[in-house]
């Protein structure tokens, strides 16, 4: 299952640890009293009044979760929950995860690999048909309305985060219970909630969720409206991840302009972001527009960043896919020196893998080829390619600091020097070098 926007083991605290919790009945009752002395003319003037009703729904809301806090580990919960005994234990997959549930008469606990409170589901709240949070945030802002003073600003803003955490929360169950369209709500909820006076911090990683949970339902239009307003407050994801949604959601709805005009606004931002580049290309190449479009976008990234090597490299692959090997050999090679005081181990490897795909075809061809002329001229070809692509591939296991992208890179060396073994005692000697890296999984 695809990853939300946010740790999904990381969860915000709904309570303070060893606060009290209200049992079911006090809960209820409390929310009951607060909503008469709510009524009372007297007392609805009072910030007091509505601060115990807010925090009356949201002891409703945690009630049936007694001390259970999520990120603790069973064997906490299992003593500090000693009075309530467990209806049984079982080990269950969610969303292809394994957990060990753990069934109370309110609740259901479920345990992580590594036996920390995951996921809480509460089966009887104590207000049945009510949504205690959304009660607490009404009161929230009679509240915030009635402090004419604004002596209790900063605790309300506080109590309104919490909330949010705790939309939050129950949006990223639903979402590992498979069920989009509840986490996509919920995710609406948690963001609704933080935008609500006098809290202070959008909370935009609920906002990003939103559109990604919508798209997993194909409602692309909510979707669509989640994603401007991540772009109205300057939030584009990890690596600039909205803007090939975006564009997504835009073509999905028929609008191919608008959905060609987002990618092109992404890749001046994120040009290395390959799920905007990947767009472009299939944009261009598929409506046979002119891709010096594409180009002139990337020149101007790197007008405004010139040593940013990725660029380079970028460029290189599109004009590898455009089929113009020649130049993207050039940008490989360019984004190498683009900052000489770190040699970019990509452009290495974008060379060799160019001339490496290319004897593959030559290979290819040749195993179909029944004119023996022809074959051998196809063979040579292909070992012709394979000997250019062995210099950079050398470069890069050089230079390359990554210990696994290093014996990646000796696979290739040990494949094209396989094929030269016979030729000459070097390639056999590095061949036995490059084998014996790949064996061990250990560059040398």
């Amino acid at each position: 299952m695809k990853k939300l926007m946010i740790a999904l083991a990381i969860f915000a605290s709904l309570q303070i640890a060893d606060a009290q919790v209200k049992s079911a009945s006090a809960a209820k009752s409390a929310v009951e009293k607060a909503v008469v002395d709510a009524g009372n003319p007297k007392k609805a003037v009072k910030v007091a009044t509505w601060m115990n009703v807010a925090k009356a729904y949201k002891d409703a809301y945690d009630s049936p979760m007694g001390n259970a806090i999520l990120g603790q580990s069973k064997q906490e919960l299992d003593l500090v929950m000693s009075s309530e005994k467990p209806i049984s234990t079982e080990e269950v997959v969610v969303g292809e995860n394994p957990y060990i549930k753990v069934t109370y008469d309110n609740k259901e606990l479920y345990y992580d690999g590594a036996q920390r409170l995951n996921m809480i589901v509460v089966t009887k709240p104590v207000l049945e048909g009510v949504d205690p949070l959304s009660k607490a945030l009404e009161a929230y802002a009679k509240a915030y309305e009635v402090d004419v003073k604004k002596s209790k600003e900063k605790d309300i803003a506080a109590a309104i985060e919490q909330i949010s955490a705790a939309y939050m929360n129950d949006a990223v169950t639903k979402y590992n219970f498979g069920d989009f369209q509840a986490s996509s709500d919920l995710f609406e909820l948690a963001y609704q909630a933080s935008t609500q006076q006098p809290c202070q911090t959008i909370d935009t990683s609920a906002l990003y969720n939103v559109a990604f949970t919508a798209m997993m339902t194909q409602n692309y239009e909510r979707a669509k409206d989640a994603l401007v307003k991540c772009l109205g407050y300057n939030y584009y994801g990890t690596g600039g991840d909205v803007f090939p949604r975006l564009s997504e959601c835009y073509d999905k709805l028929g609008d191919k302009a608008k959905s060609k005009e987002t990618l092109e606004q992404g890749m001046i931002k994120f040009p290395q972001n390959q799920g905007i580049v990947i767009g472009l290309i299939n944009y261009y190449m598929s409506t046979n527009e002119d891709m010096e479009k594409l180009y002139s976008l990337l020149a101007e990234a790197k007008a405004n960043d010139p040593k940013n090597a990725s660029l380079y490299y970028v460029e290189g692959n599109i004009r590898k896919q455009a089929g113009d090997k020649e130049k993207a050999v050039e940008l490989y090679r360019q984004s190498v020196n683009a900052n000489p005081d770190v040699p970019y181990d990509y452009g290495y490897i974008g060379e060799g893998i160019l001339f490496y795909e290319e004897a593959m075809e030559f290979a290819e061809k040749a195993q179909n080829e029944l004119d023996d002329n022809k074959y051998y001229a196809l063979v040579k070809e292909y070992e012709a390619s394979l000997q250019k692509a062995l210099p950079p591939f050398e470069q890069a296991y050089n230079v390359c600091k990554d210990a696994g992208l290093r014996v990646e890179i000796a696979k290739y060396l040990r494949d094209i020097n396989y094929r030269f073994r016979e030729q000459d005692p070097k390639y056999q000697a590095a061949y036995d070098r490059f084998d014996a890296v790949v064996k061990s999984g250990q560059p040398d």
